[in-house]
């Protein structure tokens, strides 16, 4: 731990070493597409988000063009962190919304539904509700 900045490697960013190590083995390339990368164009990116590992090493490194992070964040991880949250929060016995005692009204999960003409039935069987 760096003694003027005591979280500075407790945070999600890569340590300048593993960034030059990360650049050497990428060839100046974009690991995902091989586009070449150029100032302002290049991101570090964890390749297991450092939400779900707490890894900030050069195995969990990978050196991408902005394009590519973007649709990484946005198609991978964002879910991937989405879906920890929920489980976690399910083990730990917090209820999302929707999940709790009684299902959300109108959710999947009621036994009743609305029809277009506003009759509210039962969904397993059609039959008008009670």
């Amino acid at each position: 731990m760096h003694p003027r900045f005591p979280d500075f490697y407790a945070r999600r960013i890569f340590r300048p070493a593993v960034k030059r190590l990360a650049w050497s083995r990428c060839g100046g390339a974009c690991e995902s597409c091989g586009a070449p990368l150029a100032d302002g164009n290049t991101h570090f990116d964890h390749v297991l988000p450092h939400a779900l590992s707490c890894e900030s090493s050069l195995a969990n490194c990978q050196v991408l063009c902005k394009t590519c992070h973007v649709a990484k964040t946005a198609t991978l991880d964002v879910p991937a962190i989405a879906k920890a949250n929920r489980q976690r929060d399910r083990a730990l016995g917090i209820a999302g919304p929707g999940r709790g005692r009684r299902p959300m009204p109108g959710g999947r999960d009621d036994p009743r539904r609305r029809t277009v003409d506003g009759r509210i039935v039962d969904r397993a069987t059609g039959a008008p509700w009670r």
